[in-house]
């Protein structure tokens, strides 16, 4: 199973607030038993929730590679996408389209509450034409926190 364990780091000011939902409900997505060759996409509800009208943004971060139990590593950049699919009219959507993921990234900037998802693509890799092998299967974590930041 590939999983991403999700956490919201609240700013000192009370002034904005995140929420996290996957479709399951829980703090962990899990993109079930991936093996070779799969695409499996999950979406995550992001709620911001903003007691004034100042500037803040969202983004993400994940704290760590995507490893099995024996280490061995699924790369986030070449193998697992992310965008924005709903956000409110006001807020400036940073990736509105399939983007390859990074350590850090920023989702959007607004100044008011926000209900965004975000949908995330992993594709586990196939064996290549010259022999060279694909992903293996197996159980597969990371983290991923969100932080919203008053500008």
């Amino acid at each position: 199973a590939v999983g991403l364990s999700l956490w919201a780091a609240h700013p000192a000011r009370a002034t904005v607030n995140l929420t996290l939902t996957t479709q399951e409900g829980t703090h962990d997505m899990d993109f079930g038993d991936v093996r070779e060759s799969d695409t499996v996409t999950r979406q995550l509800r992001v709620k911001v929730t903003s007691t004034t009208s100042d500037l803040f943004k969202v983004f993400m971060r994940v704290n760590g590679p995507w490893a099995n139990l024996s280490g061995k590593e699924l790369s986030i950049d070449q193998n697992v996408q992310f965008f924005v699919s709903e956000a409110s009219a006001g807020a400036t959507v940073r990736h509105p389209n399939p983007t390859p993921m990074a350590a850090e990234q920023e989702l959007i900037l607004s100044s008011q509450s926000e209900d965004i998802l975000v949908t995330f693509i992993v594709r586990v890799p196939a064996g290549q034409p010259d022999g060279a092998p694909g992903q293996p299967a197996g159980s597969y974590r990371t983290t991923v926190s969100f932080q919203a930041e008053a500008l």
